[in-house]
This record gives C-alpha cells, structure tokens and sequence, in this order.
C-alpha cells in the first residue's frame, strides 16, 4: 500500500523496517534512539540552512533560485518525514497481527498520501496512522469523502470529535436536557460544528425508535449495551438524539472511548421514565463471527446530576 501511495520510495522504507522486525529487540531500541538523534540533528541542522536567508540589504542580491530551492527541499523533507511517521505508526499498531492479501485500491491510497503529508499535528497523525492500519486490514473501512473531511479538520475539531465520542452509543447521543448538567458533555454549539464537518446530524425532529422487542444491544467496540424491561415484556420509547453520519461513525471506529457514568445514568433515568426501560452494559470478552461472549451484565443506576456550580 505504501508503494502504492508514494512510489519508489517506499522500498528503503519497507526494507529497513523489515529488517528491524527479524532483529534483536534490543538491538532495534538501541539502533532506533541512535537513529531518532541522528535524524533530529540532521533535520535540524537542515531547518537551520535553510531558513538562514542573508538579508539583501546588508549582503547584495541573493540568488533566488536558490532560495526558491531551498525552500521546496525543505518543504519536500518535512512531507517525508511526516509520511514516514504515520507509516510507521500504522505499522505499530498492526504489530504482528495477520492480515489477508487483497487487492489495493490504487485511487485510495493516492489520495491517503497525498492528504497525509501536510499533517504535521502529532495527534492527527495517530488518527491518520489508524485509518491506514485500519485499511490494511479491511478494505473500503474509510471512504475517501471521510479523508477529505479529516484533512479539513484542525486538531481542535479532532479533539471535540474524540470528547464527544465519549458520549455516543453505537451512534447516537441523547438530545435532552437533562443532560445539560452532565460534566463535559458537548454544548449545542459543539454539534453545531461537528455538523459542520458533515460528522454529525444534528436533532431536527431526529430519533432512535426503539419497538417490537423486549431487549436491544448496541455494540461498541468493546462494550455491549442492552436496553430492556425486565422479563420479556416488550419495550417501546422514541430517544430523541443527535447520530453520527456515515463519515463519523467510521471516525469512530478508531477512537479509544471512555463510558461516562454521569450520562449513562441520564440515559437510565430517560429510559425509565419511558415505559419503564433500564439500561446496562458489559464488557465484550471475545468475539466469535457475530456472536460475543461478554463478562457479566452491569444494571446502570438511573440519576440525574446535580446541576454543576
């Protein structure tokens, strides 16, 4: 894929981390410091040539070709080194897991490192890093529309994003206001500019209907949440709500969310008081094709937060 995206290129690249992998771990943690301060005195050294420009002024006319040159060298190995660090974070996180040959979608990876290379956020670049390790795994995960709106998004946005997910249940947050006095939760606002970045639908009369049954799961990542009444008596409630679209819930996918106790418990309490649901939630030991096998099920205490000073 990486040849795909970048050429040539992508041969030293690939050779040298093969190499490391068949190596002595010791050895490879001792050759990579050396090699990370080799790298940043040299970068730096470069950045200091480079941006070292005489002032016309004082020391005559400058060559501006060569400034002009020495601006793109420098622009060029900066994208390098930035392609290079989301490649190698992509192939930490797959580490040594087994992943099935498959053909590559040429137009796909074009775009992937084209987009990729002006991102010199550390934290974007781990995002980035994932949706590639992610599409190693399993083709056509991340649209290339979800690619345009991540280049689009500053680090700031891709935070809120990831607060946010915080509080998403398979793929839709409770719109209520009850939930104004949950600590963190996102203000109006806030899906106001996740909308912005086609992330979110925002509640205009939008809601998860829930009918027909007497229990529903909502799996996220390692979590199972079921909405039931007890025994088998069937549960019916319209949760009005703000839902992902298509582009963040495959942004989702690769955030680390944490469960807010504060909103299960607002979610439990809007539950309750219609028809009488409960909520809970466990966690998800393994998975077998489409069935789970689950640690024990966790009742959530319906509340409602204290209004915050």
């Amino acid at each position: 894929m990486i040849a795909s995206g970048i050429g040539a290129v992508g041969g030293p690249m690939l050779a040298r981390w093969k190499a490391q992998a068949e190596a002595d771990a010791l050895r490879i943690e001792a050759q990579g410091k050396a090699d990370s301060m080799f790298l940043i005195a040299d970068a730096q050294a470069k950045a200091h040539e480079s941006l070292s420009v005489i002032p016309p002024s004082t020391h005559g006319a400058i060559d501006i070709r060569n400034e002009i040159q020495a601006r793109l060298s420098f622009q060029e190995e900066k994208r390098q080194g930035n392609i290079e660090s989301v490649v190698g974070m992509a192939a930490d996180e797959l580490r040594e897991r087994q992943v099935q040959a498959h053909d590559i979608d040429h137009d796909w990876t074009a775009r992937f490192f084209a987009d990729v290379q002006d991102v010199s956020s550390e934290k974007m670049r781990q995002i980035w890093a994932k949706i590639l390790a992610g599409e190693v795994e399993a083709p056509g995960r991340t649209s290339m529309q979800t690619l345009s709106i991540l280049k689009n998004m500053s680090q700031r946005d891709a935070e809120l994003f990831e607060r946010t997910a915080n509080f998403v249940i398979y793929d839709f947050v409770l719109h209520d206001d009850s939930t104004k006095n949950v600590p963190g939760f996102p203000h109006y606002e806030n899906f106001m500019r996740l909308s912005h970045h086609n992330l979110v639908h925002l509640n205009t009369g939008l809601q998860r209907n829930l009918k027909g049954s007497s229990e529903y799961h909502f799996d996220n990542g390692d979590i199972l949440y079921r909405i039931h009444k007890d025994g088998t008596e069937i549960y019916s409630a319209e949760i009005p709500c703000h839902v992902l679209t298509t582009s963040g819930k495959e942004l989702y996918a690769f955030i680390n969310s944490r469960k807010n106790e504060d909103y299960l418990g607002v979610l439990a309490e809007f539950l309750k008081k219609r028809a009488g649901g409960r909520l809970a939630y466990a966690q998800i030991l393994d998975r077998i094709g489409p069935e789970y096998r689950i640690g024990p099920w966790i009742e959530v205490e319906p509340r409602i937060p204290s209004k915050q000073k």
